[in-house]
């Protein structure tokens, strides 16, 4: 137990330096300022406008459209797959593409019926 208390004493005083140094310092002033520079992007202003547009579409629609990005995602992977040798392509199964896939295309054709199915299950929560 003693060397616990002092192992976690160490790990304090460690992390007390490091955030009074200069380079830690230095280190939070650009992430401040990149952050700053981030949110007033036009790309951040650009996606937060189609957020609030996709948020005010009724949820049927949404779920289309989420089932159309899945399914666009997994053919997309599927197309880079093949342009890569055997040798150099990833070890993942194809049956998870196929799964992501076949998730897509039932969202996009039994949207409605699984919202009755569960009704609050497919509520959109904003993430903070």
């Amino acid at each position: 137990m003693h060397h616990e208390a002092h192992v976690d004493r160490e790990f304090h005083q460690a992390a007390r330096l490091a955030r009074e140094s200069a380079t830690f310092r230095a280190v939070e002033r650009a992430t401040g300022i990149t952050a700053r520079w981030i949110e007033g992007s036009l790309v951040a202003k650009s996606a937060r406008a189609k957020r609030d547009a996709f948020a005010k579409l009724a949820l049927p629609l949404r779920l289309r459209i989420v089932g159309l990005l899945l399914l666009c995602a997994a053919l997309t992977n599927a197309s880079l797959l093949a342009l890569l040798p055997r040798q150099q392509a990833p070890m993942l199964p194809f049956a998870v593409p196929a799964l992501v896939a076949l998730v897509g295309i039932l969202l996009m054709m039994a949207s409605s019926a699984l919202i009755e199915a569960w009704p609050d299950r497919f509520r959109l929560r904003r993430l903070r």
